[in-house]
């Protein structure tokens, strides 16, 4: 298998009397001048490049600290979800001693007596009643808490 090439019509190359034709007839009276909005920059130095990356990362620190799901929100959700464990956790103890109490009401006929005794106040026909004032636990806590005066011999 021979592969030739295939030749086309030859080029026109433009010729110079000829001018390319413009879109805007206003280019013809600039043509030749530099644009008047060109500015000559010089590129970022190293140090500017430094700078921004610096100032970038302290905003993206930022936003992460501070941000909706950021460090902040997220430290105080644990500690929120922490104390709400807590307080399952003693509200459960509480409730288990709650059912033991009422499972001791329905069997045990002295529990009955007790609860009736110490929440209701109520008393048997031969028992004495006795009524101390408020606070008469301290006052006996601190007499027996102080010693007595010794006796000469």
């Amino acid at each position: 298998m021979r592969f030739t090439r295939v030749e086309g019509p030859p080029r026109r190359r433009p010729s110079k009397e000829r001018e390319p034709a413009r879109r805007y007839p206003e280019e013809s009276a600039f043509r030749g001048s530099t644009p008047a909005a060109h500015v000559d920059r010089k590129p970022l130095s190293a140090l500017s490049w430094v700078i921004i990356s610096i100032l970038f990362s302290a905003l993206l620190f930022a936003f992460f600290l501070v941000g909706d799901h950021g460090f902040l929100d997220v430290r105080r959700q644990r500690t929120r979800l922490a104390s709400l464990q807590r307080e399952v956790t003693h509200l459960a103890d509480e409730n288990a001693a709650l059912e033991k109490q009422v499972a001791a009401l329905k069997s045990d006929p002295k529990a009955v007596e007790k609860l009736a005794r110490e929440e209701l106040q109520l008393v048997k026909p031969d028992d004495v009643v006795l009524v101390l004032p408020q606070g008469w636990e301290t006052r006996v806590k601190r007499a027996a808490a102080t010693p007595a005066p010794s006796s000469p011999k």
